[in-house]
Parts: C-alpha cells; sequence; structure tokens
C-alpha cells in the first residue's frame, strides 16, 4: 500500500511536469515593440504618437515628455485624450491608455530650424498577460531643418547604423 502511494505520487509529479512543460510560454514584447513611439515637429508643436500592441496598456500617471534646456521653457502643458479606467493586479485603479495615444506638447514658441535637440519621452506599462515593464526613456534626436517637419520613430533609432 505504502509502495503504491510513493509510486502514484512519483507519477502525478512526473506527468504534472510534463504537462506544465508542454504548456507554451508567455512572449513578451520589448518595450520599443509594445509601445512604438514616433514624433512629429511643427512650429505650434510636437506631438508624441505611442502605437500600443495590443494586450499592453501605458499609464498615464507615468508619461513625462522633456526638452534640455533653454528649450524646455518653450514647452506648454501636454494635451492628452480621455484616458481608461483599469483595475491594476499591482497599483489598483489607474488610468490608462490602450491601441494609441497621440500627446501633443504646445510650443510657446517655434523651436530653432537648425540643427538637433534630444526629446525625452519617459513611459511605464504593462502587458495584460502579467508584465510591467520597469519605465522606460526614449531618447529621440529631433532634426531641425526648416523645411519639413522632423519625424523620426523609435525603430529608426534602433535599425540606424552606428
Amino acid at each position: 500500500m505504502r509502495y503504491s502511494f510513493v509510486f502514484s505520487s512519483i507519477c502525478c509529479l512526473f506527468l504534472s511536469s510534463h504537462l506544465l512543460a508542454a504548456l507554451p510560454a508567455a512572449k513578451f514584447l520589448p518595450p520599443q515593440e509594445a509601445f512604438k513611439l514616433s514624433t512629429q515637429v511643427s512650429k505650434q508643436a510636437i506631438t508624441l504618437t505611442y502605437q500600443i500592441a495590443d494586450g499592453y496598456y501605458l499609464y498615464k500617471k507615468e508619461l513625462l515628455a522633456s526638452l534640455p534646456a533653454p528649450y524646455d521653457k518653450q514647452l506648454k502643458a501636454p494635451q492628452l485624450p480621455p484616458s481608461i479606467i483599469h483595475q491594476d493586479a499591482y497599483f489598483g485603479k489607474v488610468e490608462t491608455y490602450r491601441k494609441q495615444l497621440i500627446i501633443v506638447l504646445p510650443l510657446s514658441s517655434p523651436l530653432p530650424n537648425k540643427g538637433s535637440i534630444e526629446l525625452k519621452s519617459r513611459s511605464r506599462g504593462c502587458a495584460d498577460a502579467g508584465i510591467c515593464y520597469p519605465p522606460y526613456t526614449h531618447k529621440i534626436p529631433l532634426l531641425l531643418d526648416g523645411k519639413i517637419s522632423a519625424n523620426t520613430t523609435l525603430n529608426d533609432l534602433l535599425n540606424k547604423p552606428q
């Protein structure tokens, strides 16, 4: 009797470990793919567009954008669309964005039409499948040529030869 119990227990452990190993592991996107960021610069504003992958979301309270001095003083309060209330397993009731987020950063005066400046945009998001990313800062050079608006995506920067 005792041996059959031990044998049954070993068989159950062996089978359950093989069944768990056979389940597909959740595959999570890296943050730059889960939250693709592109920018557009005009004389009146800088527009940040996040394309948020299905099953992922960004936290409203974790969004931050900045320019280096002296251009930081040209940024006015950001214009954000309405957020979605989400009951988060880690942070409780929070405001989030899904699918697409367009943030308009109005400028009090136009940026210079030559050279480049670095825009920093910080965000934090999670996957519905149960992983939250640490805060992630995108550093994007904004090319200011005065002829056309600057448009740089994070993927362009990642795929750019060094």
